[in-house]
């Protein structure tokens, strides 16, 4: 396992990162103690210090990795030469895939912010992903793939306002899961309500 620089992790912090991770994915981030990340990879407070100052830092480690990889997979998609729709529910279904690993707990942590350095850097991560998108978006419209009398900007903003509303718990309890609700989600933005 590497970390976010692509540096080799030893395998100690691997497993220490691992095992963070499936605590994290399981019951969310605020619910884990540092503790019970240690317990579950059978070393020393000691030894979990030594690698990461906080539970923040090491959850931060998670995510970075988490981000790049779902980055790297959804440029992939974004990159091939395929026609708009295709390389969109492709992204869909990469994301889709990455929010059927976690915990509703966790997904709502990430959606509603936790510790404002993480919050902080969720952000970032979604303020490039929109721009990326937004670039897909010019391009598909410019190719005629897309509606020519509608901004861009509206397109992305109305995204934007999507992840808010992802955050209504009445509505998160509507679906069995947060990939089912993000499914819906992406028809009725894509396609709208006429047959």
């Amino acid at each position: 396992m590497k970390d976010t620089k692509g540096k080799e992790l030893s395998p100690k912090m691997a497993h220490l990162v691992d095992k963070a991770k499936e605590l994290f994915f399981r019951y969310g981030i605020k619910r884990v103690s540092i503790e019970e990340i240690c317990r579950e990879s059978g070393v020393s407070k000691m030894t979990f210090y030594r690698y990461f100052p906080s539970k923040t830092a090491i959850a931060k480690h998670v995510l970075e990795s988490i981000y790049g990889e779902g980055r790297e997979r959804i440029n992939s998609i974004l990159a091939m030469d395929l026609p708009f729709e295709e390389r969109l529910k492709k992204v869909l279904v990469t994301k889709m895939e990455y929010t059927d690993k976690y915990s509703r707990e966790f997904i709502k942590e990430l959606m509603m912010g936790t510790e404002l350095e993480l919050k902080k850097y969720i952000e970032e991560e979604t303020k490039n992903f929109l721009n990326e998108l937004r670039k897909i978006f010019l391009e598909a419209q410019k190719n005629g793939e897309i509606r020519s009398d509608i901004k861009v900007d509206f397109i992305i903003y109305m995204m934007n306002v999507m992840r808010e509303v992802f955050k209504d718990e009445n509505l998160q309890k509507l679906y069995p899961d947060f990939a089912s609700l993000m499914k819906d989600a992406f028809n009725f933005f894509y396609y709208g309500v006429l047959k």
